[in-house]
């Protein structure tokens, strides 16, 4: 029974202790409230956030046009064989990047067969010039027998002309013995004689004489008529004669204009097979060697100019509105080319002694390719850069055809405008404005003209404004805030003497 009681009371103070400890303390604690001394709460002061600022100014700023394309030959080719045969030697430079000088060998082909062509040629022409000497002889004397000819005739003429005269007069002297016999006959007949008068008294001695030598006289002229007869038949056979010769001359002359045909032609084909540099240059690329046998037509190497690059390089709309293009109109000229344009290429040897990290390249916007792509509806332009292979004073690497450059093209200058750093730009072209009494406002911008780096304003801010170069992620008009190092500033003013007046004596 003791036991029992002894066991109880042990878990009453098990549960009571706790619970008289913990009012205890409770007690403790309303006595140390209710006798502690009150202290008054104070309201912490509003904090300013702090900015910096920058005050605008407003200046001349020239665009410049960032682009990008793709370094090309400004003059490039295909070397072409014009003739076939064997490749018996090339240039020693003659490989992939190995550069020549205008009228160096490059290619030779085989020369001996058209050497031989040649001589054959010549051979023929020494042949077809004696001949047309020849022919040259037998005109010559064909024309000399149709001179003796015509000459004949002439002195047939002549006879002819005489043996006429003789004719006439042979007539005239039959007619006068005619006269005298009739007139002899008349008187005979008048004086009534029985007889028959004779001959002789009659004349015809001296008429029947008159009339053998008028018949005579006229078989003369027959004949020398009958010779002119042959030598005019004679005449027109030497012409004819003549005229065939003359036509053999002109034959063999045409034979000789075409063999000295074929002689330039040999000519030209023996100089094909020597493939001279048209201008200086390197070879892109070649697909022949030393010993293949060629054809006509056939390609042999690319190469390229060495005098000047092209770049073709993409604008947009607003990127072309602010540069002045080399437009070319219907019946003008070429404009020359005034635009400037920078080539950028980045220095990857910097740890090999080169101490520039970008070399620039000069030159100028030469043309426009007249279209818009329909795709990316950009327009290209045509940059031109002169001696792109010469060694430089800062010793800077050539440009490679097919190498990857950016570029800055110069654009137009715009006067009077504010050039902003683009990261003080807020979301939608707004910025920060900073008023005297050091309130904040929110101020959209005019933005005309923008790149990676700056924004340049045709309106929103005024010279002379002060704007937050500080980042705020939550800023509201009227909003004060501190400019970073203005109290310094108006500290170092205060703290400055002043300058002492001096009174007048």
């Amino acid at each position: 029974m003791v036991m029992t009681m002894l066991r109880l009371l042990r878990i009453l103070l098990k549960i009571l202790l706790p619970i008289i400890a913990i009012v205890i303390a409770i007690a403790i604690a309303k006595f140390l409230m209710a006798t502690s001394t009150k202290q008054e709460r104070r309201s912490k002061p509003p904090s300013l956030q702090t900015v910096e600022a920058m005050t605008v100014k407003s200046q001349n700023y020239t665009v410049m046009i960032p682009s990008q394309g793709v370094v090309d030959a400004a003059k490039k080719g295909v070397l072409t064989a014009e003739v076939s045969g064997r490749i018996s030697k090339v240039s020693p430079h003659f490989h992939k990047g190995g550069s020549f000088q205008k009228g160096d060998v490059l290619i030779q082909i085989n020369p001996e067969d058209y050497q031989q062509d040649l001589i054959a040629v010549n051979v023929d022409l020494t042949q077809a010039k004696a001949s047309i000497q020849e022919a040259q002889a037998a005109v010559q004397e064909a024309a000399a027998t149709v001179e003796e000819r015509q000459a004949g005739i002439k002195e047939a003429l002549a006879a002819i002309q005489g043996a006429m005269a003789a004719v006439q007069e042979a007539r005239s002297g039959v007619q006068t013995a005619q006269a005298n016999t009739d007139l002899a006959r008349h008187d005979w007949k008048t004086l009534g004689s029985q007889h028959k008068p004779s001959a002789l008294a009659l004349h015809l001695p001296a008429l029947n004489s008159k009339k053998a030598t008028f018949n005579a006289k006229k078989a003369t002229l027959n004949s020398k008529k009958a010779s002119l007869d042959s030598k005019k038949a004679s005449l027109n056979s030497k012409k004819a004669f003549l005229k065939s010769k003359k036509a053999l001359l002109a034959s063999k002359k045409a034979s000789l204009g075409a063999i000295k045909a074929r002689i330039q032609q040999a000519r030209t084909k023996l100089a094909r097979t020597t493939i001279l540099a048209p201008y200086a240059g390197r070879f892109l690329k070649k697909q022949v060697d030393n010993g293949q046998y060629v054809s006509t037509g056939m390609t042999l190497a690319s190469i390229y100019a060495l005098d000047a690059v092209e770049i073709r390089l993409s604008l947009t709309d607003l990127q072309a509105s602010f540069i002045k293009l080399p437009e070319r109109y219907q019946g003008e000229k070429q404009p020359i080319a005034t635009t400037d344009v920078s080539v950028l290429i980045n220095n990857l040897n910097r740890q090999r002694g080169h101490n520039k990290s970008v070399y620039r390249w000069q030159g100028k916007i030469v043309r426009t390719e007249g279209d818009i792509d329909v795709q990316s509806r950009q327009q290209f332009v045509i940059a031109k850069i002169d001696h792109p292979y010469k060694r430089q004073k800062d010793n800077r690497p050539s440009l490679k055809i097919g190498q990857f450059v950016q570029a800055e093209i110069k654009g137009v200058t715009l006067f009077d405008v504010i050039v902003l750093p683009r990261n003080i730009i807020r979301g939608k072209d707004e910025v920060l404005v900073i008023s005297k009494q050091n309130t904040i406002e929110r101020r959209p911008l005019d933005v005309l003209w923008r790149d990676e780096k700056i924004a340049v304003l045709r309106g929103g801010l005024k010279a002379g404004e002060r704007i937050s170069t500080t980042p705020l992620t939550f800023a509201s008009n009227g909003m004060k805030v501190k400019i970073k190092g203005e109290m310094k500033k108006k500290r170092a003013e205060h703290k400055a003497p002043s300058t002492p007046i001096s009174e007048g004596n």
